[in-house]
């Protein structure tokens, strides 16, 4: 029998300046859930049972999080933008539900986001999408390959990224912008290839990484609020404009590539790290 769980379990930390990817912090004991323990407790409870995580919570739309949680769920529903106090309307989502008791994992997904659509419409600056886990090891590899190439030509290549992400909106606090559209960012950075480095083997290699982004989307909602410039296509990556929205960041650490505490499987596995720290001075 199928199980599906709509959020994660509790876990406890203290430390006092975490590392990024955490899904809450407790305000009153400073607890903390991080991805990696959200991870190992999905394992260790529900194995190859569990069919569906729905994540209630800021900004974990990620493609960090995904990757972290790919071998732990075939799918995953969650926002890229913060969430309204409000959250999901749990109540309509129980009347869908018990409409269609029978429906798996897949129908589930498509309810928990009509639920939230309905409740949202264009009134917020709402998000939710869910992705296929097994479709995110393709976006990482593609992302690293980018990665490598934007490496191997910063004179040429940099100023283009610059180009392309001064063109997008990002998420979170207006003082704390650190995550944006993967898709919204690769289709900005394909146009800037086109124009000004069309025989840049980058430009392929973008197209390929978007290709995957767009694949590992099952479905994604955005408000009006949330559309262009943001793009909201459904999957979001850590991106800072600058070295100092880094230091301004409380959450960095964990994008420290070897940063032992509580790391992320993305970080220390894929190659975007080493192209941010490249590109911001880091």
């Amino acid at each position: 029998k199928k199980r599906v769980l709509m959020q994660a379990p509790p876990a406890s930390d203290q430390r006092t300046k975490p590392a990024h990817r955490a899904v809450s912090q407790d305000s009153d004991t400073g607890s903390i859930i991080y991805n990696v323990d959200v991870r190992a407790s999905l394992a260790h409870s529900f194995g190859a049972e569990l069919k569906l995580v729905g994540f209630d919570a800021c900004l974990m739309s990620m493609l960090e999080t995904a990757y972290e949680l790919k071998d732990v769920t075939p799918q995953m529903v969650a926002r890229e933008e913060l969430e309204p106090g409000q959250g999901w309307n749990y109540s309509s989502l129980a009347e869908a539900i018990t409409k269609a008791p029978t429906s798996d994992e897949s129908a589930l997904a498509s309810m928990i986001i009509a639920s939230y659509r309905d409740n949202y419409r264009d009134s917020d600056n709402t998000t939710l999408s869910t992705l296929r886990s097994d479709k995110v090891a393709a976006v990482a590899t593609e992302l690293s390959c980018l990665s490598v190439m934007l490496l191997a030509d910063r004179q040429t290549l940099f100023p283009l990224v610059r180009n392309a992400r001064a063109q997008r909106s990002a998420y979170n606090t207006p003082d704390n912008p650190v995550s944006m559209d993967l898709i919204g960012f690769l289709n900005a950075l394909e146009t800037e290839l086109q124009a000004k480095a069309p025989a840049s083997p980058a430009l392929a290699q973008t197209q390929k990484a978007r290709a995957a982004a767009q694949a590992a989307v099952v479905e994604a909602y955005a408000s009006k609020r949330r559309a262009e410039p943001f793009g909201s296509y459904g999957i979001a990556i850590y991106f800072p404009v600058s070295k100092r929205a880094v230091y301004k960041d409380p959450w960095s650490d964990g994008y420290v590539r070897g940063n032992a505490y509580k790391p992320i499987a993305f970080v220390d596995q894929e190659r975007w790290s080493e192209f941010l720290a490249a590109y911001l001075g880091l």
